[in-house]
């Protein structure tokens, strides 16, 4: 095993050892958060990887291949063309 983060030493190339900081993995939610490890710790050596996530979401967003299925990306808020924003609610 290689390019993994674990939460025990285990010898491979590319592993972490630490929590990989999950969304919520209790509701199924394993998208990384904002400050997991495991943020640009992937490899995009080999053939097989794909351009995208499970998402759809392409990699790599930041300065390498995140670790695992989800590639961590910032959701920016934009107003969809036609939406009437005169109706929202403001803080």
């Amino acid at each position: 095993m290689s390019y993994s983060c674990l939460s025990a030493a285990y010898d491979g190339r590319g592993n972490i050892v630490g929590n990989p900081d999950f969304v919520n993995p209790s509701a199924g939610d394993f998208r990384l958060s904002s400050t997991s490890p495991c943020m640009d710790a992937g490899t995009s050596d080999g053939e097989d990887i794909p351009s995208t996530d499970i998402d759809g979401v392409p990699r790599p967003q930041g300065a390498g291949i995140d670790m695992g299925a989800y590639e961590y990306y910032k959701e920016d808020k934009v107003p969809v063309k036609g939406e009437d924003l005169s109706k929202a609610k403001s803080p």
